[in-house]
C-alpha cells in the first residue's frame, strides 16, 4: 500500500510539473507533451584564459564604465576653463514682418542688424578654479578605480566558474561510477532474490540505493549544465557550440 501511495504522489507531482513547464514556455495548459530525457554527458573544453579575455572584451558594464571615465576627463577639462578670460561676439542679420496674408508677409518688413561684443575678465576667484579642478580629478580617479574593481571582479567570477566547471566534470564521473557500482550490486542481489537467498525487503533497499545513485547523477548533470550556462552569461561565449553569443562581437573580433 505504501508503494502504491508513493506512486500516486509521484504521478501527481509529475502532472503539476508538466503544467508549470508548459506555462513557463508559453504552451496551452491543455496541450499534451512528451519529454525525452538525454543524460549523455560530453565534457565541454573551456580555456580559462580565453574565457577571461572574451569576457573583458564584451561585458557591457566595462564599456559603460569607460564612458564614465571619458565624461570625468571632460569634467576636468571644463574645470580648467573656469574663470578664464573670455570674449563673445554676437552678430544678427535678418528681416521680419507681419501680415495676415502669408504671401505679403514681407511687404512691410523690418530689417534687423546688430553686433554685440562682450568680455569676461576674471579678477579674483578665491581658489574656486583650483578646487573645481581638484574635485574633478578626484572624480576621475574614482572612476578609474571603479573600472579596475569591475575588471578584477569579472576576472574572479569567470575564473571561479571555470574551476567549478572542471570540478563538476569530476563529480559527474564519480556519480557515474557510483551508478555502475550500484547497478552491479543490484543485479547480483536480484539474482540472489530469484534464487530465494535474499528477502524482498533487502532487495528493495538495494533498489533504493540504485535509484539514489541515479538521481545523484542527474542532479550533478543539471548542476554542470547550469554552471556552463552561467559561464556563457559571464563571457558571452557559447562554449558548447564554440561561437559568440552576440554576432556583433564576432564581427568586431574579425575586424581586429
Amino acid at each position: 500500500l505504501s508503494s502504491e501511495a508513493a506512486w500516486n504522489d509521484t504521478k501527481v507531482s509529475l502532472a503539476n510539473a508538466l503544467d508549470r513547464f508548459k506555462y513557463l514556455i508559453g504552451l496551452p495548459i491543455d496541450d499534451d507533451i512528451d519529454i525525452a530525457t538525454d543524460i549523455a554527458f560530453s565534457p565541454v573544453g573551456v580555456d580559462m584564459d580565453f574565457a577571461v579575455r572574451h569576457g573583458l572584451e564584451t561585458r557591457m558594464e566595462l564599456r559603460s564604465q569607460e564612458i564614465s571615465i571619458m565624461e570625468a576627463y571632460n569634467n576636468v577639462i571644463r574645470a580648467g576653463t573656469t574663470n578664464e578670460f573670455r570674449g563673445d561676439l554676437s552678430l544678427v542679420w535678418g528681416s521680419s514682418g507681419t501680415n495676415p496674408d502669408f504671401q505679403n508677409i514681407y511687404e512691410k518688413r523690418i530689417d534687423e542688424q546688430s553686433v554685440s561684443v562682450s568680455f569676461d575678465i576674471p579678477i579674483w576667484d578665491w581658489g574656486q578654479k583650483k578646487n573645481n579642478i581638484r574635485a574633478s580629478e578626484i572624480g576621475l580617479e574614482s572612476e578609474k578605480l571603479r573600472l579596475e574593481e569591475d575588471r578584477t571582479g569579472i576576472i574572479m567570477d569567470i575564473r571561479e566558474s571555470c574551476r567549478a566547471l572542471d570540478n563538476l566534470v569530476q563529480q559527474v564521473e564519480i556519480a557515474r561510477r557510483r551508478v555502475e557500482s550500484a547497478e552491479k550490486t543490484y543485479d547480483i542481489n536480484l539474482e540472489k532474490y530469484q534464487n530465494g537467498d535474499l528477502t524482498s525487503q533487502l532487495l528493495g533497499d538495494y533498489r533504493q540505493t540504485l535509484s539514489s545513485a541515479k538521481l545523484s547523477e542527474i542532479r550533478t548533470l543539471i548542476e554542470y549544465k547550469l554552471q556552463l550556462l552561467d559561464l556563457k552569461i559571464k563571457t558571452l561565449w557559447d562554449f558548447e557550440n564554440d561561437r559568440p553569443v552576440v554576432t556583433l562581437t564576432a564581427q568586431k573580433s574579425d575586424k581586429e
